[in-house]
């Protein structure tokens, strides 16, 4: 048996972040993690030369603790600016949309007039109430947690604005719909896009480059499954397998399924937050030859969503090479991303019977890109990302009011906060600091 301090379990951001965040403070966590690599769903590929963002797609500069990470890091070099232009599809032509041009979606075609206007006067009436809660911090938007985010659009918006403008982000890069999700959640991402007008970013050197700086800081330490996480007299009790770990605190920052299978003693309130479902996609990465041409009006997007009025299997489609040479070897790089249903339904699925579906479906949009394609290599991810049912951010807000100096084992991962890559390390920041201030 040995005896550590704090135990992080998890080398996902969210833990990775926690454990940082403690040796700031002058501690000295290990972090146990089962795989044999680190960042979870922030991970790249390397395949014939292509950098493939296989998990989490893009940041954004708004993000306060990520892009602080990134400062203090050195990583600044590698956080690159995306294309502001996006693509939402109606009637089966995309649109181009430019987030700080409010005009772009009536000019487009994708909202008519009637419900542009709508959109604008709903915007003016509910920004001024929003604009200043903190994107990352779900606790901040109990408020906003009660009801579920199709109700509220359609009666808010009407069902054109719902469609077009709120269901797209959800399903695209959150692959649930909007009926599973509290109204917070697409308040917060219409504060972000439409009305802050923050930049999406990538990392040059993919998604990866982040958590593996954060990683060489700290003792990780791979290829160690945790079988189970009980509380004694002498403290947290791990079983590693090859022995255990007595710990006078542990963070536990897996997904919710992972957690909830190790830790033994819940509380009510942890028990219900265990519980949080996931939705599932796969990302099917797509390598085509150099001389594949992009239609002018549509080489400077950077992301495609592809509403749920509109869907086949595919959600979104990133162009992940766009204006960065050192990422796509001798071609340009897709990644197309399964809506939450159809993510769900082919998981199971030989590559073989993907592939030709969702190339036939980015046809579409590339028009003769399946006939240049020079490689795929298809992800899949069962539990792609926490969803956000009414009543989460409350009962996280609940939970983190009863964390005490008497508590020994702290929540944090995605399902614990906003459910995206700052979401999460804001949970392993919190649950950090408070494993600081109990300890002292």
């Amino acid at each position: 048996m040995t005896s550590k301090r704090i135990v992080v379990v998890g080398a996902g951001i969210a833990g990775l972040t926690a454990a940082y965040f403690l040796i700031q403070a002058g501690h000295d966590p290990i972090v146990v993690e089962k795989s044999d690599r680190v960042g979870g769903r922030m991970t790249a590929d390397v395949v014939n030369g292509f950098t493939i963002d296989c998990g989490a797609q893009f940041l954004m500069d708004a993000y306060p603790i990520l892009t602080d990470l990134i400062d203090r890091l050195g990583v600044s070099p590698a956080f690159i600016e995306t294309s502001p232009h996006w693509g939402i599809v109606r009637s089966g032509k995309l649109r181009k949309i430019l987030a700080k041009d409010m005009l772009s979606p009536l000019r487009t075609g994708l909202l008519s007039l009637p419900g542009w206007l709508r959109l604008g006067w709903r915007m003016f009436q509910i920004m001024p109430r929003v604009k200043s809660l903190p994107m990352n911090d779900c606790t901040a938007w109990t408020e906003y947690d009660d009801v579920d985010a199709e109700t509220w659009c359609e009666s808010f918006f009407g069902r054109e604005v719902a469609d077009y403008i709120m269901e797209p982000p959800i399903g695209g890069f959150f692959f649930h719909s909007l009926r599973d999700a509290s109204r917070a959640l697409p308040l917060g991402l219409t504060s972000v896009f439409l009305y802050q007008k923050k930049k999406t970013m990538r990392l040059a050197g993919g998604m990866d480059t982040l958590p593996k700086c954060l990683a060489s800081q700290l003792d990780v330490r791979l290829n160690t499954p945790v079988r189970s996480i009980s509380i004694g007299k002498s403290g947290v009790e791990l079983d590693v397998g090859t022995g255990s770990i007595t710990s006078d605190r542990v963070i536990l920052a897996a997904t919710a399924s992972a957690s909830r299978a190790l830790y033994q003693e819940p509380t009510t309130i942890e028990r219900e937050l265990l519980a949080t479902p996931y939705s599932s996609t796969m990302v099917i990465a797509v390598a085509v030859k150099d001389s594949f041409r992009i239609d002018p009006k549509m080489a400077d997007i950077y992301c495609i969503l592809i509403p749920e009025k509109e869907r086949g299997v595919i959600a979104s489609i990133c162009i992940q090479g766009s204006g960065d040479k050192t990422r796509q070897g001798n071609g340009k790089l897709f990644a197309a991303c399964l809506s939450g249903k159809a993510g769900s339904e082919m998981m199971g699925w030989k590559d073989e019977a993907v592939v030709p579906v969702v190339l036939g479906e980015m046809d579409k949009y590339f028009v003769g890109l399946s006939g240049n394609v020079l490689f795929t290599k298809v992800y899949r991810w069962r539990e792609a990302l926490a969803m956000s049912p009414v009543g989460r951010n409350r009962k996280v807000a609940q939970y983190r009011q009863s964390v005490n100096g008497s508590t020994k084992v702290l929540l944090a991962g995605d399902y614990m906060g906003v459910s995206f890559l700052e979401g999460a390390a804001e949970t392993g920041k919190w649950a950090a600091q408070s494993v600081i201030k109990n300890l002292g």
